[in-house]
């Protein structure tokens, strides 16, 4: 029945796709409703909701998924001067520990405790290392790079609001965050769930970013994760409502 309905996906425009998935959705019907951020991720792992073998972060944090990536950021950190970079949400560390560190030093943050205690006994050196971390409160540390993937999409328009905000009073100078580009409706979640967003239309109108890096999709996969890419912008470009996302 799953093959049926991926085969019938490609024939559907992908408006359409979205569109639909706007009106089925239900906050209501949400097993995260009610929960704090913190308690809603913990859960998540925990109960490895999103385990994938490879990595307890997903599917989307395996070393196939991540391979465009991977090369690209080796890509961004020298074209753009990069000795700092901070990962948030950075979980297991699994896909992005195969990037090059020999001339940057990284932090990996995350709101799950057990996840960054196992990280640092498991990868920490004198140039990687990892802390519990709240994007939506916490002083940033400053970096040169703020990498963000696979993280807006889980969260509501509030929570993606509030982040931006703190991000915006810290000193990180570039966002490389997930956007579908190929995407052209947003719609809003309970944090914990999962849609595609496209941050350059409403209600995020981000500016065009300084560069895009396609991700590599799934076989299967090509219809939910179309045009899905790490974009940059620096984050002075990036203007926000005086009020919350709506």
């Amino acid at each position: 029945m799953n093959e049926i309905k991926r085969i019938i996906k490609k024939f559907i425009p992908l408006r359409v796709l979205d569109y639909h998935a706007k009106l089925t959705y239900s906050k209501s019907k949400s097993k995260f409703k009610d929960s704090s951020v913190e308690n809603v991720f913990v859960k998540i792992y925990t109960s490895k909701y999103w385990n994938y073998g490879e990595s307890v972060s997903g599917p989307g944090s395996s070393i196939k998924q991540t391979k465009n990536i991977i090369e690209g950021i080796n890509q961004v950190v020298a074209k753009l001067d990069i000795s700092r970079v901070l990962d948030i949400p950075c979980g297991d560390f699994n896909w992005i520990s195969y990037i090059d560190f020999s001339k940057i030093r990284y932090i990996g943050g995350d709101i799950v405790e057990e996840l960054i205690l196992k990280n640092r006994k498991k990868y920490k050196t004198d140039r990687i290392d990892f802390y519990k971390i709240d994007l939506l409160e916490d002083n940033l540390p400053s970096s040169d790079l703020l990498i963000t993937r696979d993280c807006f999409v889980h969260f509501s328009y509030g929570h993606i609001y509030q982040s931006l905000l703190n991000i915006k009073k810290s000193d990180c100078k570039y966002l490389m965050s997930t956007t579908f580009v190929k995407h052209t409706i947003n719609y809003d979640i309970v944090t914990g769930d999962w849609r595609p967003i496209n941050l350059e239309i409403p209600p995020f109108d981000f500016p065009k970013p300084i560069m895009i890096i396609p991700e590599h999709i799934e076989q299967g996969f090509e219809r939910e994760y179309k045009g899905k890419s790490l974009a940059i912008w620096k984050i002075e470009d990036l203007d926000l409502p005086q009020k919350t996302y709506v």
